[in-house]
């Protein structure tokens, strides 16, 4: 049954997603692109559109906690931790309004990378210095204007319980730019999630919205850093002795 529901999801669920939600995403990006600086309408289809491979996903649901600590008139640098590609549309069933930094190579999936493009996806290749400056000013554009902008802070994805080393980019930037950090965590009730193409088990995915914190109160970078990361691993030990049985 774990099988036939995987591929269920693999060869319908899925492109019909994509197939469905490209043409909506470009007819929205049509009539809004000249009125709408931010993109505020265009965000809300891609929060649908991510959310739409979970809630298909016979096998995976999300929890989300601490949404109150999100202040809609404000504008954060979001760092969560990324253990697993299932983390991106676990994020989106946030709904609220933010742009992904995500790295270069995604903008050539087609519909997924063009969708992100039209999104005015901040793309980065982290072994061209010009990137990451461009990358860094892209960000600055948007942080000036009321976009959030979200990041992974380990750059990569973990794998595992344990988080990777944290990366100085976006930290630096909430320096730069007294932009305040929404720290999010993220935990699974299960680890081994895939075997091939078939989902193993029916899992939950905790997207915990933790309290901002205000880059203004560290003198330095790396101080900052620490601090994020620190609440970060705090929170998914809770969560993760939470859901360990007894």
């Amino acid at each position: 049954m774990h099988l036939i529901l995987s591929l269920a999801y693999w060869i319908i669920a899925v492109p019909a997603i994509v197939l469905v939600m490209f043409p909506l995403s470009l007819f929205v990006w049509l009539a809004t692109v000249l009125f709408d600086r931010r993109l505020r309408a265009l965000q809300f289809i891609a929060n649908i559109w991510g959310s739409l491979f979970i809630w298909l996903n016979p096998f995976v649901s999300v929890e989300i906690i601490g949404k109150g600590n999100i202040d809609p008139e404000k504008t954060y640098i979001i760092t969560p931790n990324h253990s697993f590609l299932l983390d991106i549309p676990a994020l989106h069933h946030l709904f609220i309004h933010f742009k992904w930094i995500s790295k270069d190579s995604i903008r050539k999936i087609p519909f997924i990378g063009w969708n992100m493009v039209l999104n005015k996806t901040i793309f980065i290749n982290r072994t061209d210095q010009k990137s990451q400056l461009k990358m860094m000013r892209s960000c600055e554009e948007n942080l000036s204007i009321g976009n959030s902008i979200m990041i992974f802070p380990e750059g990569t994805r973990s794998r595992g319980l344990v988080l990777g080393k944290f990366l100085d980019g976006g930290f630096l930037l909430a320096k730069k730019m007294k932009c305040p950090i929404l720290p999010v965590a993220l935990t699974y009730s299960e680890h081994k999630i895939l075997k091939g193409i078939t989902f193993t088990s029916f899992l939950k995915i905790k997207v915990e919205v933790l309290s901002a914190i205000s880059s203004e109160e560290f003198k330095k970078t790396r101080d900052l850093r620490d601090h994020v990361k620190m609440r970060i691993e705090e929170a998914l030990q809770l969560q993760n002795r939470a859901s360990s049985p007894s």
